[in-house]
């Protein structure tokens, strides 16, 4: 028995095409919430894009790792770069680094 795809019409016509296409719309987010200042989004975003080239999707993870390690050696300066890079990649990823630092700081002064 042969199978023969029959396509619609007109897709505007299409009550599944509709169907489909208001779905995804209203599941369209950014889960970043509101983006970073103009000046520090730039450069940022750049060097996210360029981590990401190179570590695919791990690299969040990655940027994570190097924010803990530059915390544990005391380079803010180098954890906050790396934690803007992963705060980019995967935002409740950083937020959940910057809480259990904050915990460990807390844990360690008391």
């Amino acid at each position: 028995m042969a199978v023969r795809f029959a396509a619609a019409r007109s897709t505007a016509r299409s009550p599944i095409a509709r169907a489909l296409a208001n779905r995804a719309v209203k599941r369209a987010a950014n889960d970043n919430g509101t983006p970073p200042p103009a000046n520090d989004f730039d450069d940022t975003m750049r060097a996210a894009l360029r981590h990401f080239a190179g570590h695919g999707m791990a690299s969040a993870l990655i940027a994570a790792r190097k924010a803990e390690r530059a915390h544990q050696d005391g380079d803010e300066a180098a954890h906050r770069w790396w934690l803007g890079i992963c705060a980019t990649l995967d935002r409740a990823l950083a937020v959940r680094v910057e809480r259990r630092l904050a915990d460990l700081v807390q844990f360690m002064v008391h």
